[in-house]
């Protein structure tokens, strides 16, 4: 078999072993539809739905935001002085 694909052949049929036939095409959207149908006569639904409409949520009630005064920094922090990684050496 090896050789006969190398040589680019066909192999031949391998003795003993019955030729296969195409298998089915099934189509699968009416294999889900006939599903589904066959649960909900299962089930009993007759395939109407009732629609209505949800109930209203209320509004919590905040209660109030609390005025506070805004207080300015009296001071601003000083940016820290940048020294180098050496200290200085006495002579």
């Amino acid at each position: 078999m090896l050789t006969a694909k190398a040589e680019r052949r066909e192999p031949k049929p391998v003795e003993g072993e019955a030729p296969q036939e195409a298998g089915k095409v099934v189509d699968l959207m009416a294999a889900l539809t006939a599903s589904m149908e066959s649960a909900k006569k299962a089930r009993g639904e007759t395939g109407d739905a009732t629609i209505h409409d949800l109930p209203k949520k209320r509004a919590a009630k905040k209660p109030p935001a609390k005025k506070t005064a805004t207080k300015k920094a009296a001071a601003k922090k000083a940016t820290a002085k940048k020294t180098t990684g050496r200290k200085s050496r006495p002579a």
